[in-house]
Order: C-alpha cells, then structure tokens, then sequence
C-alpha cells in the first residue's frame, strides 16, 4: 500500500508544479488585483462556487460565511485553494480556527446536522516524501482518486463539515476539477450552511 501511494505521489508531482512558495499567500495586491478567481451561485439550498486555481503561483481563498471568494490580508478565508491542493485555515494553515470533519458514508443531502467530534486541522509537514503540509483535504487520503494511465483526478464521493473562521458551519463537497472545456484545476466547490 505504501509503494501504492509513494508511486501515485510521485505521479502527481511530475504532472502538478509545485506549491507557490512561501505560505501564507502573498497579499492580494501582489497577485493581480482585482481578477476575480470564485465565481459562487446559489444553488437549492446552499452555493455552488466555481473556483479557478490554475494559476501556479498564486492560492484562491474562498469565505464561506459570506459565500464570495476571500483575501489574504486581512484574512477572510476558509479555504484556499491551488491546483488540486487545498487548505484549511487552522493548525498550521493558519489562525482562524477553521476544522473539518470527513464523512465518507453519507450524501451531500443527507447532511443536515454537524458531527460533534471527529474534526481536523491542518497539520505541519510529516514524514512522507515531500515538504507539503500534511492538509486534513489530503493526509492520510487526499480529496481526489487519480487515474494513473489518464491522469485524471476525479473527487472522491465524500462530505466534509467545516467549521468557519466565524464559528458557522457547513457540508462542503468537491464535485469536480475540471471546467466543461477540461481545464484542469477550476474546481466546482457544493456548500451550505448547517442549521446550529
């Protein structure tokens, strides 16, 4: 198992560049102002954000609170996002106390109360092959199943209840990585607000 994930891990990193270096995010002004990077509708009873992550350089955050894409300085995010590569802004991703439950066995829909427990943070760099935090979206299994002969990431069938920056919570779900051209990395983000 452990040659399986080492082989997949190095797989996507001869496809994917490399993390933007520092973290955190550079403040926006250095990152071409103004481009809008989350596009976020309503949809039912939550949003649907559409988030373009394809610039290598820079990370996109996304505020759940006020359901809009987010700066960096000041910081307003709860997810951030580059390429297939997403963070959670508490532990070592940052001080908003963000955390996240994964729930494998259940549809986005049929979550309508937050778990008490089982919630993460991301976490500092642990001992696996690369430098990257070790993010609660992808240590010990990342959000994604990659097929190695296509190199396709497809998103795992899984529901993810974030507590915000502002104490809310939500059911996020990645539903894809791809826009309807194929463009990699303009990931399709499902939330919605849990009752408290």
């Amino acid at each position: 198992m452990r040659r399986c994930l080492a082989g997949l891990l190095l797989a996507l990193t001869a496809c994917e560049p490399p993390l933007p270096d520092p973290w955190p995010p550079v403040a926006p002004e250095e990152n071409d102002a103004g481009v809008t990077r989350v596009r976020v509708v309503a949809d039912g009873a939550g949003f649907l954000a559409t988030v373009n992550a394809t610039d290598t350089r820079l990370w996109v955050g996304l505020d759940l609170d006020a359901a809009s894409e987010a700066s960096f300085e000041p910081p307003a995010w709860d997810l951030a996002f580059n390429r297939f590569h997403v963070r959670a802004r508490g532990g070592a991703s940052g001080d908003g106390g963000v955390m996240v439950a994964i729930l494998k066995d259940v549809t986005f829909e049929a979550v309508t109360v937050a778990p008490v427990d089982g919630y993460l943070e991301d976490l500092p760099d642990g001992p696996d092959d690369n430098t990257d935090l070790d993010t609660v979206f992808e240590v010990p299994e990342p959000w994604y199943m990659y097929e190695l002969s296509t190199h396709i990431l497809t998103p795992q069938p899984w529901v993810y209840v974030v507590k915000s920056d502002q104490q809310a919570t939500f059911k996020v779900r990645l539903d894809g990585y791809y826009d309807g051209a194929g463009t990699p990395a303009v990931l399709s983000v499902r939330f919605a607000r849990l009752s408290d």
